[in-house]
């Protein structure tokens, strides 16, 4: 019947009659945004008096007793709600890894029960036992991260009495029963954070009855900000609105600096502000900075984006930031190695091809009209040699070619063969596998926006050729201090850092 957003959930349900909405409801996407359309939901179906007795909400993996509810009218009569909340019915072997990282959080929050949970459903959808996974439970389910809370939640599991159950088992019993439709009144709200649009079951909740959309885009392109921003502008009205609040564009910046884009944690300090506000229309950023401690989680571009521009204090704050979130340190040094890649390339384009063509004070459509084409041309250049090397490797050693690509690649120091190409030499190798060509830094090429591009020749101008040299073998010397313990992590990165950032090139402290 329908598919919504769930910005636009209040006005269907304000344009229908409670006994003109559909019975069956599937509402997916951000657990805080399912919360609050759920509590639309049953506003709309249920009288607030009639909720504790006609509303009964079931775990989510529950099918079997949910239908057997749902079908069963109610000794006072009237209507019925049965929610399954909270279901993994979609989860299939793509998502498996994710569930074991959500039963890793679950467990380190002390919440055993739903950690269980996801650790049961995994081992379902691998068809897998709990003697299956031997004395190293982490290994047997390919997991290589760290973790030491898995012991302890498998014994939990098995004191328990908690079996594993793939949770997409009972699908085609709760498709076929939505088809099958149920009794007057009586309705099925289903919850969850995953849905395939793929599968059957979607299908057939939205022809059946409506499917709500609350996730929230997660690129950090400028359509997927827009988009989070304008979901959590609209909840944020909705809950200033009734009590008369308002707040200025300057302080939902600040709100959002503080807290970041998590629907939920972002309303809870909204409600905390509003008590902090009780005697005035109007939340002011300085209400924001005396009331709330920063808990958002930088991604790690605004580290490198910082330190492309050789912005030395806001570098360092993104850094302490991500260390402090748990980011690990080798983690970190492979962004910075990345800056740096990134920028020897288009520094080289421009002190080569691109000299007569780049001006830093060039518009953005004059960039993309002469530079853009230039660089694409200069990398199917790079691309077309590093293709011929692979191709002369794949040559067997009677081609001329592939006998002169081996002698190459053998040859000791002093020209001659080295020994293993010596030995090889009369033994037919066989044909390896087609290769694709390395072309993680060919940038011009990329399928998405080339603004990033521009700004990023742009920033390059702050750095010479000799200067981004030095800077790879500074990077070499942070690897080394960070894989042997020489220095701490955070003296180690805030060096390089700096060293990034400066106009100077420093010598090494002996």
């Amino acid at each position: 019947m329908s598919e919504l957003t769930c910005n636009e959930l209040s006005g269907f349900l304000a344009n229908h009659r409670p006994e003109d909405l559909p019975a069956v409801w599937l509402v997916h996407g951000e657990e805080y945004l399912r919360r609050r359309a759920v509590d639309a939901l049953l506003s709309a179906f249920l009288p607030a008096s009639e909720r504790i007795t006609a509303y009964d909400p079931l775990d989510g993996d529950r099918v079997g007793e949910a239908l057997e509810k749902v079908n069963t009218y109610s000794l006072l009569g009237g209507g019925k709600v049965v929610g399954l909340l909270d279901s993994r019915i979609f989860h299939g072997r793509e998502s498996d890894e994710d569930l074991l990282e959500k039963a890793g959080e679950l467990a380190l929050a002390g919440e055993t029960r739903k950690a269980a949970r996801s650790l049961a459903a995994l081992m379902g959808i691998r068809n897998m036992g709990w003697e299956d996974l031997g004395e190293n439970p982490a290994a047997s389910l390919e997991w290589k991260k760290d973790a030491p809370w898995l012991p302890d939640l498998i014994a939990w599991c098995r004191e328990n009495g908690i079996k594993p159950a793939s949770p997409s088992a009972g699908a085609d019993l709760l498709a076929a029963a939505v088809e099958k439709g149920f009794p007057a009144g009586h309705r099925l709200l289903l919850t969850t954070g995953l849905a395939d649009r793929r599968k059957r079951l979607y299908t057939v909740f939205r022809d059946m009855g409506a499917v709500v959309d609350c996730t929230m885009p997660r690129g950090q392109g400028k359509a997927d900000r827009e988009a989070r921003n304008a979901v959590l502008r609209q909840r944020a009205g909705e809950m200033l609105g009734p009590e008369g609040k308002r707040m200025h564009p300057r302080a939902w910046h600040c709100l959002m600096e503080m807290c970041g884009d998590e629907p939920g944690v972002l309303m809870e300090n909204l409600k905390k502000l509003m008590d902090v506000a009780a005697g005035r229309p109007e939340i002011t950023e300085d209400d924001i900075l005396r009331t709330l401690e920063r808990t958002r989680k930088d991604p790690i571009f605004e580290l490198t984006g910082a330190v492309s521009g050789r912005q030395t204090g806001p570098a360092l704050f993104y850094l302490r930031s991500l260390l402090d979130d748990g980011s690990h340190p080798l983690q970190i040094l492979a962004a910075l190695t990345g800056v740096v890649r990134r920028l020897i390339m288009v520094r080289s384009f421009m002190d080569g091809p691109g000299a007569a063509k780049w001006n830093p004070r060039m518009s953005y459509s004059a960039f993309r009209s002469e530079v853009l084409p230039a660089m694409k041309s200069a990398e199917e250049e790079i691309r077309s040699v590093i293709e011929r090397r692979l191709s002369l490797e794949d040559l067997p050693p009677d081609d001329p070619a592939g006998a002169e690509f081996s002698v190459m690649a053998t040859a000791s120091p002093d020209g001659k063969p080295a020994g293993r190409g010596r030995k090889s030499a009369g033994k037919a190798r066989k044909p390896a596998r087609k290769k694709k060509p390395v072309s993680d830094l060919c940038l011009a090429g990329s399928s998405g926006s080339p603004y990033p591009l521009y700004l990023l020749l742009k920033n390059a101008e702050f750095f010479t050729a000799e200067r981004l040299v030095w800077l790879q073998s500074r990077i070499t010397s942070a690897d080394h201090y960070l894989k042997t313990g020489g220095r701490q992590p955070v003296v180690v990165l805030e060096q390089l850092v700096m060293e990034i950032c400066s106009r100077e090139i420093f010598r090494e402290a002996v």
